[in-house]
């Protein structure tokens, strides 16, 4: 067995694993003293993640990596009742703040913050995480935090920031950004976040989850793979104009 403390969305934890990459996984959310969560999974656990990943149509994933998802299941559910949900998307901080693309896997969410990084490569810019940012959602504001998770490319770090907003990407031939509703955003929001199993974890989640919407800028983008792109959506979604600090005149 291996075991580690690590802290994540400023809570603490000792997880308790099997595998034998568990403090690699978890290398820079290290953390010691009390701990809030103890998290352990059994095997019966670790045989359920491998059903829904065959259901789901994934490939064939390693006893460590199903692990890990039920690692993940269970530290979702500690922290949904925190008011804490982990979101899938790509988180990126600009001067401070946080912009978020998410969209379904393989639409362009990381591609889109890979050219705002370009397009921005003069201002301070950090990923926050480029797959599965955790965010402290409160009436009015919500907090983006590093995760483990990020991604194949592994971007992001053990940091936070506050939201200033979050964008739906979806591919098209024309780039078109336009503000978005809380009705608009929820099903979508609803498809991109890790849901607890049991009831009342549930049933706070879709209230985080009603209060994210009602608490940040929310944006629709329609876009091809160019620096065109994400010269608009930084432009639409900052109200500056790139390349400089002047805000855009209404």
């Amino acid at each position: 067995m291996e075991s580690i403390h690590v802290e994540l969305g400023k809570y603490k934890f000792l997880i308790q694993g099997k595998g034998s990459g568990l403090k690699q996984f978890f290398e820079g959310y290290e953390s010691e003293g009390e701990t809030d969560f103890f998290i352990t999974v059994t095997d019966e656990e670790i045989r359920r993640e491998e059903i829904a990943n065959s259901r789901n149509g994934r490939g064939k994933l390693s006893l460590d990596a199903l692990e890990l998802c039920a690692i993940q299941r269970k530290i979702v559910s500690c922290l949904s009742s925190l008011d804490i949900l982990l979101f899938h998307g790509s988180g990126i901080c600009v001067d401070g703040r946080t912009y978020i693309f998410t969209a379904p896997s393989g639409t362009g969410k990381s591609t889109h913050a890979r050219l705002w990084r370009e397009l921005l490569k003069d201002y301070d810019v950090v990923m926050v995480n480029d797959d599965k940012p955790f965010l402290k959602v409160e009436k009015g504001c919500v907090m983006a935090y590093g995760s483990p998770w990020m991604g194949k490319e592994g971007l992001g770090c053990n940091m936070s920031a506050p939201v200033e907003a979050i964008c739906s990407i979806s591919q098209g031939t024309k780039n078109v950004i336009r503000e978005a509703t809380p009705e608009e955003m929820y099903p979508i929001f609803y498809e991109q976040s890790f849901r607890p199993l049991d009831k009342g974890g549930t049933e706070n989640h879709l209230h985080n989850l009603d209060v994210l919407t009602r608490s940040v800028r929310l944006y629709k983008l329609e876009c091809d793979i160019s620096l065109d792109a994400a010269r608009l959506s930084y432009e639409k979604m900052t109200g500056k104009l790139a390349g400089s600090s002047e805000k855009i005149k209404d």
